[in-house]
């Protein structure tokens, strides 16, 4: 499926957007152009306190058209965006280094497969709508 992109909505959040602004740009601008740019402008900026008091609070729903992709340093903070985020509807995909020996247990072969496919393909499987990782 190819979407138009005035019709793709992307939706990055970072603790520190100041610094990852730039790189989210230069991915954006090569999704849209198929190039990298030294232009890119958002439409707006979200600041939140939590993300689970934005999803909670419905500023960030599982539209069919918004894929959330939320990094987090700790995968403890990941295990519990997901249990935030599927209590809302989404259907999120975790990923973080599977092979880390005190994390090991919670990934499933679903999630190695998932997570194979958007590393070597950089999309995320149809059935996800929020990526959540470390």
């Amino acid at each position: 499926m190819i979407l138009e992109p005035a019709r793709i909505r992307l939706l990055a959040i970072s603790a520190t957007p100041e610094a990852a602004a730039p790189i989210f740009g230069d991915c954006v601008n090569y999704i849209l152009n198929g190039r990298l740019t030294e232009i890119y402008d958002a439409r707006n900026t979200i600041y939140v306190e939590s993300i689970a008091a934005a999803v909670a609070n419905g500023l960030i729903t599982p539209d069919n058209n918004m894929c959330p992709w939320i990094f987090t340093p700790y995968i403890s903070d990941v295990l519990r965006l997901k249990e935030i985020f599927s209590s809302h509807g989404f259907n999120v995909l975790t990923m973080w280094s599977y092979e880390n020996p005190a994390w090991r247990g919670y990934a499933t072969q679903e999630m190695r497969d998932a997570a194979e496919v958007v590393n070597k393909t950089g999309q995320v499987p149809q059935e996800y709508n929020c990526v959540i990782t470390n």
